[in-house]
This record gives structure tokens, C-alpha cells and sequence, in this order.
């Protein structure tokens, strides 16, 4: 690498140089020769751009204190090209000690100096960067414990995260996700190079849970980070946006579910009107009924009751289905309409009204969910697939049915 050397008089001035001084500087040799180290035209500026006074040269420094003395600055060619150089100026004494030169050399860094300047913009661009973004980029030791967070936006749900270095970050995942981030740290620790990922909740700076997708990897064997670095994308927005509209696909196939089950009552009821119409006897008659309700209504256990000796008793058609076997007061027909309670064929039903004295053991209280002059429905639990009130609806769309069937079966 070619060293440049001048030597100055007491009074500053250049009164001599070698070739690989007046190359590196851009000047001629006669250009050079004179010249002192307080001369504007060099414009010298120092590593942080600004002017370096002509008094802290070192080899001024030098000349008015005999010590060695030494900087890095940079001067500008007569080209104007900036040429960044490493000087060090060494005091010339006579025999009185008195300093009457200095010997000053100095290299070209100038090519150094301009990937440090470089790499140093790449740093604050990508830190200016980081102070801007939500992410979150952080390290931990193998424990959990944070050593290093970087800049995150001030508005950022993980910006708080930027003042606990020293602190374990499993302390700040909510209490239902910790466990997963803890096995995900485990696994890693012991594979370096190893990576994986996770959705976390991490409690805020309030103490409330959001979002985040982090990505970890085992960087123990990078002298520059050394631990397990982590890289998180805030994604709460997605998280809720997605839980909505999954309350709402559920509400819409809540809603295409009943639509289909008043589809099916309907083709159920027009089916049952045409059959009835078409029936020979009191059988047949009680059979397509029960049919069509049990059909509408498969797993309710309905239950159809026809009126006997003036309507003063109640016969079941077909076998009363279901675990339901007492019905409580709020259930109960009789005391609802102010009715009679209805005696029911035999012991062996084994339906009861619950409020009735234990002796009075065949009487029943029906609550009619629909009924006509000689038929009465008994709906034991509502349809799950649908509210209460459509429900009720669908029943009372039964009426006219029992209606047909009760003038059919007079």
C-alpha cells in the first residue's frame, strides 16, 4: 500500500515529498510543495462530515506540542474527488529540544472509508426500516430470556417488548398458548440450524391477547447472534376478520338448515294431505297422519293423540317413543287452556302430569301443540335444527292436516 510522506517547517509549509504523497493527494509535485496543512483548498472534513479546522491537523498538533499525533480525514483533489486518508505526524527535535519539523505520512483509506459509509447507511436504512415496521424481530437465549429486540414502530402492538431485554418472553404469551411456544424453544434448542414456526397470542402492553406468527430459528452457532432468533408478523386483524366470517358461515348454514326444514315440512304435509284424501279406513287414516308428523319431525319423539267418547279421553296412536315420561305444570295443556285433564287409555302409557296426586295415575295433561276436533300433537322436545318459534310455526301448519283427517275420520 503506497505511504505518502511530506515533511513541514516550523511555519507549516510542505518543503518535501515523495511521489506516492503528491498521487494520493492529486496534486503535482510543484502544486504540493508549499502548501500548508491550514490551506482552505484541502476541505478538510472529518468522519462525521464536518470541517476539520486547519489547527487540528496532526501535523499542526505536532509542530505546537512535539508530540505524535494522528487522525483520519478526508480532503478534497482539484478534481473534486473526496480522498479519505489515515495521517500520522511525528515531531522532527533538535539538539535544544526544540521541535523545527514535523515528518507527516499517511495512506489512502478512501476505499475503506466508503464501504464503512455504505454498510453504515445499509444499517440505518434497515433500522429506520424496523422503527417503521409492525414486525417484530427479537432473540432469545435457549431459556427464553430476551437479548436483543430490535426497533419496532411506536404504534406497534409489540413495541413495549423493545425495553425487556433481560426478561423471559414466554412471561409475555398468553396462558393457552405458552405451553406450545415452550415444546417449540425445547425442540430447537438442541438442533442448531433447526427452524419452526408458530401462531402465538402475546398480551399487549394492557395485558390483552393479539395475534402474532412468529418464525424461530437456532442461531447459537452465528457469532453475531447467538441464540434463538425470532421474527413475528402481527396478523390480528386476519385472526378476528377470519373467526367472523366463520360466525357468519355458521349463521348462514343455520339459517340454509331451516330453510330446508321448512322445505320438508312442506313436501311432508302436501304429501299427507294428498294420501289422506285418498284414505278407506280409520287405520289407514291414523297411520299416514302419524307417518307424516314422525317424518317431519324424526327425532322428537311426536307424539299423536285422538279424542275417545265425546273427547273426554285421549287413545295414542301408535307407541308413545321417547324417555320423556312426566310432564312438569309449565308443560301442561289442561291448566294453560283451563281444560279437563284427559283421561289416556290405560296405566301402561305411562305418561303423567307431574303436579297430579300419585292416585290419579290415568290422567294426562296434554300439551297440545296443535289440534283439530278429534286430533291432538304432543311434541315432547323441539326440533333441534330449529328456533323455538319456527317450530311452533311448523306445528301450527300441522292444524289444517288434523283438520282433513278429523272431518275424514267422522
Amino acid at each position: 500500500l503506497p505511504v505518502g510522506i511530506v515533511v513541514q517547517f516550523q511555519d507549516a509549509r510542505i518543503l518535501s515529498a515523495n511521489s506516492a504523497a503528491a498521487k494520493i493527494l492529486g496534486l503535482s509535485m510543484d502544486e504540493l510543495l508549499g502548501r500548508t496543512s491550514i490551506d482552505p483548498r484541502w476541505r478538510a472534513i472529518q468522519l462525521d462530515g464536518t470541517p476539520l479546522p486547519g489547527e487540528h491537523h496532526p501535523a499542526m498538533i505536532c509542530l505546537r506540542t512535539g508530540a505524535t499525533a494522528h487522525a483520519i480525514f478526508g480532503v478534497v483533489t482539484p478534481h473534486d474527488v473526496r480522498r479519505w486518508i489515515d495521517v500520522t505526524a511525528q515531531p522532527l527535535i533538535a539538539h535544544n529540544q526544540h521541535v523545527f519539523a514535523t515528518v507527516v505520512s499517511f495512506i489512502d483509506i478512501t476505499e475503506a472509508v466508503d464501504s464503512s459509509a455504505a454498510a453504515l447507511r445499509t444499517s440505518k436504512r434497515f433500522e429506520t426500516l424496523l422503527s417503521e415496521s409492525s414486525s417484530l424481530i427479537l432473540v432469545c437465549d435457549l431459556t427464553g430470556v430476551i437479548t436483543y429486540v430490535a426497533p419496532v414502530a411506536t404504534g406497534s402492538e409489540a413495541s413495549y417488548l423493545v425495553s425487556k431485554i433481560g426478561e423471559n418472553f414466554l412471561t409475555f404469551v398468553a396462558d393457552d398458548n405458552r405451553a406450545e411456544v415452550s415444546r417449540l424453544f425445547t425442540l430447537l434448542a438442541t438442533r442448531p440450524r433447526s427452524h419452526g414456526s408458530c401462531t402465538v397470542k402475546l398480551n399487549n402492553s394492557d395485558g390483552f391477547p393479539h395475534w402474532f406468527e412468529i418464525s424461530v430459528r437456532n442461531l447459537m452457532d452465528e457469532p453475531n447472534v447467538a441464540g434463538l432468533a425470532i421474527t413475528g408478523t402481527d396478523i390480528h386483524d386476519r385472526v378476528i376478520t377470519a373467526e367472523k366470517l366463520e360466525a357468519l358461515n355458521i349463521e348462514l348454514q343455520r339459517r340454509l338448515d331451516e330453510q330446508e326444514a321448512e322445505s320438508q315440512v312442506d313436501r311432508e304435509l302436501n304429501a299427507a294431505a294428498e294420501l289422506i284424501s285418498k284414505c278407506r279406513s280409520t287405520s289407514e287414516l291414523d297411520a299416514v297422519l302419524l307417518g307424516a308428523i314422525q317424518r317431519v319431525f324424526p327425532e322428537n319423539h311426536p307424539q299423536l293423540f285422538k279424542g275417545l267418547g265425546g273427547n273426554i279421553a285421549l287413545q295414542a296412536v301408535g307407541e308413545i317413543t321417547g324417555e320423556k315420561r312426566f310432564l312438569d305444570p309449565g308443560e301442561c295443556w289442561a291448566l294453560r287452556t283451563n281444560q279437563m285433564h284427559l283421561s289416556v287409555g290405560s296405566n301402561s302409557v305411562g305418561l303423567r302430569c307431574t303436579h297430579l296426586p300419585p292416585d290419579e295415575d290415568l290422567c294426562l295433561c296434554v300439551p297440545l301443540g296443535a289440534a283439530s276436533s278429534r286430533f291432538g300433537l304432543l311434541m315432547l322436545t323441539w326440533p333441534t335444527a330449529l328456533t323455538q318459534s319456527h317450530a311452533e310455526s311448523f306445528v301450527n301448519r300441522i292444524v289444517p292436516i288434523l283438520n282433513i283427517a278429523s272431518e275424514m275420520n267422522d
